[in-house]
């Protein structure tokens, strides 16, 4: 809103706000002036006279009250579009509120700077991970299109049908659970959680998949338990046993165990990672070279991974090596407790 926008009632308001006290004051030395005059037996000009002329002062003041008022308004309305370096060589030093104003303003305005540069980086994240997804959803949607187009039996389709849709089911919580994570505000449920339970409903998750690729599963149970989050712990397994399962090939072996009482192990005698390669998995976006010629990975998998890692305030290590496979420790033990990143 402009300055000649503003009506003069609300101008003549604005000015009476801050000159109130001025003319309460003078109403009152006029009146006691008045009275001691007419008391002392004074002609009532002289009384006239002298409210007269302090009354001129007071226009005089009110006046230059209004001036500075208007130049306080524009210089309010310019803090979004001059630099607070401007407005400050406009606005009288020796007028602290103004000042203060502006110093507050100033503080806030980096603050939501700062807000505005975290919330575009934020929204830059989420695009460049669901681009990634995307790409990788389409491979089990391509994969069953190809099966229904090709002459096959009945029951080989419809079991390779059911193994694209449990890919299908991962990535969709995979999407789902990489915004969960993202929602800072969403406090963790720390308590003491049996690994074993967890383990036993992934595995059964991903029965049909080993036995159809007659990969053999080591497991015995752990007896373990960690303070953790439930829910976000079976996700984290799940992502490192999902990518045991695609990069091991049929007649494999995947092996579950424990070392060290905190320390969970997963083993698979897959492909294995180059090493050049190595420093770079936890990137989002980063598949490697096997994952670019198996066309399996987009770099999601091992990133999600890792930050659910960060939220649990746990520690995730990989070695591996080409032709002979990969091993994941699972660190457990909390030496902190962070509930955010």
């Amino acid at each position: 809103m402009e300055w000649e926008s503003i009506s003069n009632k609300h101008k003549i308001s604005a000015l009476i706000y801050f000159a109130k006290y001025p003319l309460i004051f003078w109403a009152l030395t006029s009146a006691i002036f008045t009275i001691l005059l007419l008391f002392l037996d004074f002609p009532l000009i002289a009384s006239s006279y002298a409210i007269g002329l302090s009354g001129l002062v007071l226009g005089v003041w009110l006046i230059k009250q209004w001036y500075l008022l208007k130049r306080k308004y524009l210089a309010l309305r310019q803090l979004d579009e001059s630099s607070i370096l401007t407005i400050r060589k406009q606005v009288d030093d020796k007028d602290l509120i103004m000042q203060t104003y502006i110093t507050q303003y100033e503080v806030l305005l980096k603050k939501h700077a700062l807000e505005r540069q975290e919330f575009q980086q934020h929204l830059e994240e989420q695009k460049d991970y669901f681009t990634l997804w995307l790409h990788q959803i389409k491979t089990p949607i391509s994969s069953i299109s190809l099966i229904l187009q090709q002459e096959a039996t009945i029951e080989h389709s419809s079991q390779k049908i059911k193994h694209e849709l449990i890919y299908l089911n991962d990535y969709t919580h995979m999407g789902l659970n990489y915004l969960k994570l993202a929602d800072t505000g969403h406090e963790l449920d720390l308590t003491s959680v049996e690994v074993d339970p967890l383990i036993r409903n992934i595995l059964k998750n991903y029965a049909s998949l080993f036995i159809y690729n007659h990969i053999q599963i080591n497991y015995s149970p752990l007896n373990l338990t960690v303070l953790s989050d439930a829910k976000w712990l079976q996700v984290l397994l799940e992502q490192i046993l999902s990518n045991a399962l695609k990069y091991t090939p049929a007649g494999g072996e995947i092996t579950i165990a424990v070392e060290d009482a905190t320390k969970i192990l997963i083993k698979d005698t897959g492909i294995g990672i180059h090493p050049n390669d190595l420093p770079k998995i936890f990137e989002k976006g980063y598949s490697g070279l096997n994952g670019r010629m198996q066309d399996k990975s987009t770099g999601l998998g091992l990133f999600l991974a890792r930050k659910i890692c960060q939220r649990l305030n746990y520690s995730l290590l990989i070695e591996s090596e080409v032709g002979k496979g990969t091993l994941v420790y699972l660190e457990t033990r909390r030496d902190a407790i962070e509930l955010f990143d």
